[in-house]
């Protein structure tokens, strides 16, 4: 953790349990990108459930990958 300059999570639960160790690094996903719904996490879901959040996430990194190539 300490080397990383930025964790994005899917939820803001997985964000809350980094933010003691990582405050000024973690982000949700969704935040970093500018959007306010969480990735809801797929596991117990059928497969329909996992691609869903597959094709979301994909969707979600792109733009982040864009918003960090812009910040350079």
């Amino acid at each position: 953790i300490d080397e990383c300059d930025l964790i994005l999570t899917m939820t803001k639960s997985h964000k809350k349990a980094l933010e003691t160790v990582a405050k000024d690094k973690v982000y949700t996903l969704a935040e970093f990108i500018g959007e306010s719904e969480d990735v809801p996490d797929p596991y117990g879901g059928g497969i329909e459930v996992y691609k869903k959040t597959a094709k979301r996430l994909y969707s979600m990194l792109e733009k982040a990958v864009e918003k960090l190539k812009n910040n350079d």
